[in-house]
């Protein structure tokens, strides 16, 4: 997605991933901050977050908002379609953004390996088990410098 901002003429953005809950659902936040060329400051004083969600799928809210509002996208939308919208968004058209069906071209292998983790009850990627991963590998760093091994 970072690839299709800048290619879209919207490079200029704050980007951070994090889990978004405690059953694992990951989140990515692209930021303009509020002077950004690209926006009507009007329409966006404080800036303007477009997030994914892997539980929910495309959003945008104003920065400091704390309500999310929807994109008529997939929740694997393709990067295309994502920037379609961001002129309308952007320039606070928000009932004009250009709804699109387009996926992702790599949306049914994830789809995929989704449903076949979920047939076997394949948990071991759970939040739990992402927790006590990084627990272990914060404690072998930890062993690590204490042994005056070098990373």
């Amino acid at each position: 997605m970072d690839r299709a901002l800048a290619r879209a003429g919207y490079g200029d953005t704050e980007f951070c991933v994090q889990r978004e809950d405690t059953h694992g659902a990951a989140r990515a936040c692209w930021s303009w901050h509020s002077g950004a060329s690209e926006l009507t400051r009007h329409e966006w004083p404080a800036g303007l977050d477009l997030v994914w969600s892997s539980a929910t799928g495309w959003s945008y809210q104003g920065r400091g908002d704390h309500k999310r509002l929807g994109l008529p996208v997939p929740v694997l939308a393709a990067s295309e379609a994502i920037t379609a919208l961001l002129p309308a968004l952007m320039d606070g058209r928000r009932n004009q953004l250009p709804a699109s069906e387009d996926r992702w071209e790599h949306a049914a292998l994830i789809e995929n390996g989704a449903e076949t983790a979920r047939l076997y009850g394949d948990d071991k990627y759970d939040a739990a088990y992402q927790r006590d991963e990084e627990e272990a590998a914060g404690f072998s760093r930890w062993q690590d410098q204490m042994d005056g091994v070098q990373p």
